[in-house]
């Protein structure tokens, strides 16, 4: 890009040179016009005296010229195919120069084109720019949302194995439980069952619960409660 900027400055000055290199040969070139008009004036002004002198030389001398007549006539017309060639000179310079600034102008127009597409590119390039940030931002935030999804999980296979041990320790309680009952003699059973109820009736009174409640199955912690008695029994029996 600073090659370019570069490149861009010196095509200016360049394009500066040659306007004024245009300009100075347009005004020699008037300059030129101008002295070949007067002194085409001139000549044909010294052409009619000329012709005048030599119609009256030839009128006085039988239309003889003289010398120096001729030698004047010579001399015009070297001159006159000199300032021609001059001329001829001055326009091929003023049709070169001319070319040259046509090719100028068409650099400097595919420059123009080529400094919008360089701009057309830096936009994409922050565009692209912008929308990698984006995406690595998003691409954080998806990364943090599996990261907390991966510990939910982790944290509900923890719930789920607890769980599982809790309802194992259930069942073997429960085991336990019919295993003791099943041995226990009739009137010790009637006996825990009954300060099971009476338990019960403490716990449900505490809590102000009415008596027209219907009363559900017994708890684990009554079935724990029952299973400590009934040991208990079992040991003193």
């Amino acid at each position: 890009l600073h090659g370019l900027v570069t490149a861009r400055q010196m095509d200016k000055q360049t394009i500066s040179q040659l306007e004024r290199r245009l300009q100075e040969e347009r005004r020699l070139r008037s300059s030129c016009e101008a002295q070949l008009a007067a002194e085409r004036k001139a000549k044909k002004a010294e052409e009619v005296a000329a012709a005048r002198a030599v119609a009256m030389a030839a009128a006085a001398n039988k239309n003889e010229c003289t010398e120096s007549c001729r030698v004047r006539r010579r001399d015009l017309e070297t001159e006159g195919k000199q300032l021609r060639r001059e001329l001829k000179m001055k326009d091929d310079r003023f049709l070169a120069a001319e070319r040259e600034m046509q090719s100028l102008r068409q650099y400097k127009e595919s420059h123009n084109e080529a400094e919008i597409l360089m701009s057309a590119l830096s936009a994409m390039q922050d565009k692209n720019a912008h929308l990698e940030n984006s995406l690595s931002a998003e691409t954080r935030i998806k990364l943090d949302l599996f990261s907390a999804l991966g510990e939910a999980k982790r944290q509900l296979e923890i719930q789920e194995s607890v769980i599982r041990a809790r309802e194992k320790e259930i069942e073997e309680l429960k085991t336990k439980i019919a295993q003791v009952l099943a041995v226990m003699p009739q009137k010790h059973l009637f006996l825990v069952q009954q300060m099971a109820v009476g338990c019960l009736s403490y716990d449900l009174l505490r809590l102000q619960v009415p008596a027209q409640v219907v009363l559900c199955p017994i708890s684990i912690q009554m079935q724990l409660l029952i299973l400590r008695r009934a040991t208990h029994f079992n040991m003193s029996w």
